[in-house]
Parts: C-alpha cells; structure tokens; sequence
C-alpha cells in the first residue's frame, strides 16, 4: 500500500478534494501513545509505539 502511495505521488496524481462550498477538506485526526519503549535522558531521545486514525470524506471516490 505504501509503494503505491509513493508511486501515486511521484506521478503527480494526488490532488486535494473540492468540497461543495470550496472550503478546506476537514480531516478528523486520533492518536494515543500506546507504550514508552526506551528512554535515554544522556541522547535526550525515546522510542515510543503510537497508533493513529486519520478520517475524512473524499466525493469523487463515491460509487455512482
């Protein structure tokens, strides 16, 4: 799935949805940090496992 993503951006085909009133597409974002694996106060960094959804509505990908 990623592949084709980065194909699909590396084409150019990727543009923004129009919504009907031309406003921004409103994206709906959740996110929750699931574990704090390591902690490493001397490099000032950490490696953590998250899990997040991203949602929104496109109408040119309805069926007609």
């Amino acid at each position: 799935m990623l592949l084709l993503m980065l194909a699909t951006i590396a084409q150019g085909a990727i543009t923004r949805p129009v919504t009907d009133d031309g406003q921004p597409t409103k994206i709906y974002v959740v996110g929750a940090i699931l574990d704090v694996d390591k902690i490493n106060s001397e490099e000032q960094n950490f490696t953590l496992n998250f899990y997040a959804v991203f949602r929104w509505t496109d109408p040119s990908l309805a069926h007609s």
